[in-house]
């Protein structure tokens, strides 16, 4: 039987990535052996080193994301101890977030191919120096995760909040704030093509400050049986996004979010 072929992975430093994107990945393609050299967890007691959920990011790659994330990787590859290891492939993972987007005359954006274009092969070659037959793969999330979890509701916000609510409760909440992203928060300029989000009259909003300002501020239970007392929720990268991480489905992933995932899922799938 082949050795399952090991990929170095670097992905972009959050709480929602430290713990459950490998377990994502594994999902694309689970014939890979997946190495996580970033992010990496703080040193840890020998008493809570048996709960993988236990400890902080190590704290020098603390928020490490775009550019810094790259130079991180390029300054990665050039240590021994990175070529001793013989990896077969790189997968670097990050949130696009306003990288790679035209603004459009009307205020909003789409994907600036061109420029995505140009700063793959920049990376690649960089790293392509130092390992000529190293494949690199790239899976961002545009604009963010939450692009991802909004691609598979039903195993995302559609269900990650049911242990406070009743199995009804749940299903009013979920229809209502997926009725609230879409009317208010994609707007019809962005819910079929989610990748492209966020110029908004030529001014950028990040997608997990709309989510979570949303739920911080309305009751979307308010009108369900009034005279019933019900939970009210909040959503954290932290916990919500690292649950909801773990549970959604590439595939479903992959219908909605056409480009920037797609590509790499490809990829990482023919690996």
């Amino acid at each position: 039987m082949n050795e399952k072929k090991k990929i170095a992975c670097f992905f972009t430093v959050g709480y929602t990535e430290l713990y459950a994107m490998k377990l994502f990945m594994k999902k694309i393609n689970n014939d890979a052996e997946y190495i996580q050299l970033c992010p990496i967890r703080e040193r840890r007691s020998k008493k809570s080193i048996k709960d993988r959920r236990t400890g902080g990011i190590c704290s020098d790659q603390n928020g490490m994301t775009g550019k810094q994330l790259i130079n991180h990787v390029l300054s990665f590859i050039e240590r021994k101890e990175f070529q001793a290891e013989e990896y077969d492939a790189i997968l670097i993972e990050d949130d696009k977030d306003d990288w790679f987007l035209s603004k459009q005359p009307d205020g909003s954006s789409k994907i600036d191919d061109a420029g995505w274009a140009t700063f793959k092969e920049d990376v690649t070659r960089e790293i392509k120096n130092k390992y000529p037959y190293m494949p690199v793969i790239f899976i961002y999330a545009a604009p963010e995760v939450e692009a991802w979890f909004l691609a598979d509701w039903d195993n995302s916000f559609g269900s990650v909040y049911i242990d406070k609510f009743t199995g009804q409760q749940n299903l009013h909440f979920s229809t209502k704030f997926r009725r609230y992203v879409n009317k208010f928060i994609l707007t019809d300029r962005y819910k079929d093509c989610i990748e492209e989000y966020g110029y908004f009259d030529g001014a950028y909003r990040k997608l997990s400050d709309q989510i979570k300002n949303a739920l911080d501020v309305t009751d979307f239970l308010e009108d369900y049986r009034p005279e019933m007392e019900h939970p009210t929720v909040r959503y954290s990268k932290k916990d919500q996004g690292m649950i909801m991480l773990e549970q959604i489905d590439p595939q479903a992933v992959l219908q909605k979010c056409t480009f920037f995932f797609k590509e790499g899922y490809w990829q990482l799938k023919a690996l």
